[in-house]
């Protein structure tokens, strides 16, 4: 019987982590104590999370047909410009950059991306060629 049962020993010590009660007085002391040694202790102080980066706008240059020019907001007048993949954009402007422009022009806008935003604001517009007038009929 001492050969069969010297399994069940070590298999109790492996489970134990490596230490074997003897008696009841033992069981109960280092039970608690291998419990409260597993748990991990808590973070003194919640750790925050990094920082944001600061997004700084991006200046691009898009060239295309001028699809609308709106002009009611005084302060804020809009312009929608159609490139040659059929990708349009509207962008807000000054109202110095968009009195020239009209339905149809073919015109290269030079414009910061505000990263954070999401928005669009002219910086430049230039005019690269105006719609032929259609030719008088007779």
């Amino acid at each position: 019987m001492r050969r069969t049962a010297w399994w069940a020993v070590m298999a109790a010590v492996v489970m134990s982590g490596g230490t074997m009660a003897w008696s009841a007085d033992e069981t109960a002391a280092p039970a608690t104590a291998a419990v409260a040694d597993s748990t991990p202790a808590a973070p003194a102080a919640p750790v925050a999370p990094p920082a944001a980066p600061d997004l700084k706008p991006i200046v691009i240059k898009f060239s295309g047909e001028v699809v609308q020019v709106n002009q009611q907001d005084a302060e804020h007048p809009s312009v929608t410009v159609r490139d040659r993949y059929g990708v349009t954009k509207e962008m807000t402007a000054e109202a110095k950059a968009v009195e020239s422009l009209k339905t149809g022009d073919q015109a290269t806008v030079e414009y910061t991306y505000d990263v954070a935003t999401g928005k669009r604001h002219v910086q430049a517009v230039s005019v690269t060629q105006t719609p032929a007038a259609p030719a008088a009929t007779q």
